[in-house]
């Protein structure tokens, strides 16, 4: 994966998280501490032994996904069409004693915990300026594009499933999964690639200037420079009435 967040995290890429196991094994996977809730269920730290490489361990929310443990497993395992840069790659699909399914997935935190664009949002002040939000639109355009192209949709983006690995590039955590089996994402259903695309410009809109897209005024202003201006200009065309038409449509006005 490209660069995304350059010094952002300080953090070196031989990193070992050691475990201390609170939950029996799963899969053959020991299951350590709890890194918190994503967008599909909860998340866990998880090693294969306990000097090795560290996962993420998600246990997929049994009351969205536990009456359908077989599907999540064969949607899981056709996910081989999206191998992408910016997607953070599933390692295994295994289902514990109780039936309920775990997506196993590389950790790409630091030794505070699994690292989000929300969290490093945070990190940051609220900010990260219009060059590294240009950035990471492109970045998950570029994802958008290839799935939408293979006729897959993941819906509206948020920032608390975008992962951020240690040398600042970022990963979108479980694409597609939970518009795959027509769950709501909380935002009133909007798993249209229009949505998708339109989610990336205001995701950007938020890490260029520190506020939401929701509460921006009818341009994007405080962005100067050459590449400031750029992007708000590009801004203004995705959060103007209708945005967008495509992925491909959004990167070539972002490159251009």
């Amino acid at each position: 994966m490209s660069q995304l967040l350059t010094g952002g995290l300080g953090v070196t890429t031989t990193l070992r998280v050691r475990p201390k196991t609170v939950r029996p094994g799963v899969g053959g996977y020991v299951i350590s501490r709890r890194l918190g809730w994503g967008r599909c269920g909860e998340r866990w730290l998880a090693h294969l032994d306990p000097a090795g490489e560290a996962y993420v361990a998600c246990r997929l929310d049994a009351e969205r996904f536990g009456g359908a443990r077989r599907d999540v497993r064969d949607y899981i395992g056709r996910w081989t069409w999206l191998r992408h840069r910016h997607v953070v790659e599933v390692e295994s699909c295994v289902v514990d004693e109780g039936r309920d399914p775990w997506v196993m997935m590389p950790y790409t935190g630091d030794a505070d915990g699994l690292v989000t664009l929300a969290t490093l949002l945070v990190r940051r002040g609220g900010q990260l300026g219009a060059r590294e939000a240009a950035r990471c639109a492109g970045q998950l355009l570029g994802v958008s594009e290839s799935a939408h192209l293979k006729g897959l949709v993941h819906g509206r983006f948020a920032t608390d499933e975008i992962v951020v690995d240690r040398s600042g590039s970022i990963g979108v955590e479980l694409y597609g999964l939970r518009a795959g089996f027509g769950i709501d994402h909380g935002d009133g259903g909007a798993t249209s690639t229009g949505g998708e695309v339109r989610s990336v410009v205001e995701i950007a809109y938020e890490l260029a200037t520190g506020v939401p897209a929701a509460l921006a005024g009818k341009r994007p202003y405080g962005l100067a420079g050459r590449e400031g201006k750029r992007l708000a200009a590009w801004l203004d065309g995705g959060l103007r009435a209708g945005g967008y038409d495509d992925a491909a449509t959004a990167l070539a006005a972002l490159d251009a």
